[in-house]
């Protein structure tokens, strides 16, 4: 047997084996190539390597020492033609899916296709009937030679047309690795003129397909990774300002007024009872303090960690206010956590707009658990006012709106606001747990 005999077999074993490789690799990986390019991918390279396993099985079959039916090698022809047919199929798919929307392309594509296929099928029949013949070397031989081999040419041919026709449109490793995939086969059946070799050659070529579409999809990857990580820390830079602005836009709101009217009160008192007003000044310290501490908190924070900002709000109230506004605890948990500066403005909003105006009354702060929530409610039995929920979604109550936003942003929870004329107001907050 000659070198090109003993070649042949060897290579096509070997290209079996890595194909079959790969058939394996993409199987527990599906996920790496996307559903669609690595489903034809897949589907490639198993075809691939059962067609390159059948010639050097018959080989097999041909040298052992028992006579094998003629059936069987009948058999083995009809498979490798149609493994042949549906190799062109499958690559007549992965290029269409490939491609731009190009109808020509695609029409040109199909009717190719189905001419190469048809041809295939003419090869099995012409060969069976002695009139195509494999020589010992893996050359044809026969006059008809040229009508199997003009179905692949053509297959082979308009497939790079349509990937030169559409390459600016195209993924560069993508238009990279189906032109390989299509010249290997086309330069190998015109330089050698072997069935065998173009088997072998179209084995080559599902490796580097599968290669280079490996390796541009693994780029995809790192480069949308990379994408996803920059994309997180400008969304995180993001967060820490809108966490910001709305807590200055919170204080800005609490303060102008609340702070005015406490300095008028503690100095009032200075004049009437110095020990008040002393104590009114350390509280109203630790009041700015708590303020400024919260500035520098983008992260929730336990509610009793909440409770000294909301005591100390409520004893700078009652220097004003004196026993005329109450104030009841009902804490069913405090083992949960609240963004800054979400409860202290509610509060002001029942002292200054539901109990102010009557001069007198009282305010509740609860917290329950419900239904897979925690409750936290600020309650007044003030003078309450015509609640719209759609004026809200515009923005017309801006300290609400803000205190929403971050309830939601940081803790994914809500703020149901409840408030008729004459029947106080409910602010509730719900946390999910």
């Amino acid at each position: 047997m000659n070198n090109i005999s003993l070649l042949g077999p060897s290579l096509e074993m070997w290209g079996a084996i890595l194909t079959m490789s790969c058939f394996i690799y993409l199987v527990t990986h599906r996920k790496t190539l996307g559903e669609v390019t690595g489903h034809y991918l897949t589907l490639l390279e198993l075809n691939m390597s059962l067609l390159l396993i059948l010639s050097p099985a018959a080989g097999l079959f041909r040298a052992l020492p028992v006579p094998v039916p003629k059936p069987v090698f009948f058999f083995l022809g009809i498979l490798q033609e149609l493994l042949r047919v549906n190799q062109v199929l499958l690559s007549a798919a992965n290029i269409y899916h490939h491609l731009p929307e190009d109808r020509s392309a695609a029409l040109i594509m199909r009717f190719s296709a189905v001419f190469t296929c048809l041809c295939l099928l003419l090869q099995f029949f012409l060969l069976h009937t002695g009139r195509v013949q494999i020589q010992a070397d893996g050359t044809p031989a026969g006059p008809a030679y040229l009508v199997p081999v003009a179905g692949l040419l053509v297959f082979l041919a308009a497939g790079i047309a349509s990937l030169l026709r559409n390459r600016r449109k195209m993924a560069p490793g993508y238009f990279r690795a189906l032109l390989v995939y299509l010249l290997v086969p086309l330069v190998t059946i015109l330089v050698f003129r072997a069935f065998a070799f173009a088997d072998l050659s179209f084995g080559f070529s599902s490796l580097t397909l599968f290669g280079i579409i490996f390796v541009e999809q693994r780029r995809i990857l790192l480069e949308r990774e990379e994408w996803l990580l920059a994309e997180r820390d400008r969304l995180a830079r993001q967060t820490e300002e809108m966490t910001q602005m709305e807590i200055q836009l919170v204080l800005s709101q609490i303060q102008p007024e609340f702070l005015k009217e406490t300095l008028t009160t503690i100095s009032g008192l200075c004049d009437t009872d110095t020990e008040a007003a002393r104590a009114g000044v350390s509280v109203f310290a630790d009041y700015l303090r708590g303020n400024m501490r919260s500035l520098d908190r983008y992260e929730p924070v336990f509610f009793e960690g909440h409770l000294p900002h909301i005591r100390n709000f409520l004893y700078l109230e009652n220097l004003k206010f004196g026993e005329r506004l109450q104030s009841h605890f009902d804490f069913e948990t405090v083992d949960f956590a609240l963004p800054s500066l979400c409860v202290q403005p509610l509060l002001e909003n029942a002292v200054r707009y539901g109990i102010a105006p009557l001069g007198s009354g009282t305010v509740y702060l609860r917290t329950r658990r419900e239904e897979g929530s925690i409750l936290v409610e600020v309650e007044d039995d003030g003078a309450g006012f015509a609640y719209d929920p759609e004026k809200d979604l515009k923005g017309a109550y801006p300290g609400i709106h803000a205190v929403r936003s971050r309830i939601a942003r940081q803790s994914r929870g809500s703020l149901e606001i409840i408030s008729s004329p004459g029947r106080g107001t409910l602010a509730r907050i719900r946390i999910p747990t």
